[in-house]
């Protein structure tokens, strides 16, 4: 998201500065987008040191490893349980048990 916020913000830039508006306007524009890029630059700098702290935490690193573990487990186990009843409904269409031929 950080990415296309910051596309906004370029393409908001572009749209000033190739418009017909002064050269005194356009400089104000430029220091604030300049302004609002640093802003959001200093943000996504502290979003990333505290999901970095947050990640680090050995209970919470635990936690969310047992989450992904289990979810991850209950997904190869559904797997296992979908082939398993494909190859059993394969196997019995392959040996019908009851079997209509020409014998009557």
């Amino acid at each position: 998201t950080r990415k296309a916020d910051m596309k906004i913000i370029d393409d908001f830039e572009s749209g000033i500065m190739h418009s017909g508006n002064s050269d005194k306007i356009k400089s104000i524009a430029r220091k604030l987008i300049s302004n609002l890029r640093d802003i959001f630059d200093k943000a996504s700098y502290k979003i990333s040191i505290s999901i970095t702290k947050t990640l680090s935490d050995p209970n919470i690193k635990a936690k969310q490893v047992f989450e992904i573990k289990s979810k991850a487990k209950e997904s190869i186990l559904a797997k296992l349980a979908r082939y398993k009843e494909a190859s059993h409904n394969e196997a019995n269409r392959s040996n019908p048990k009851h079997y209509r031929g020409d014998e009557r």
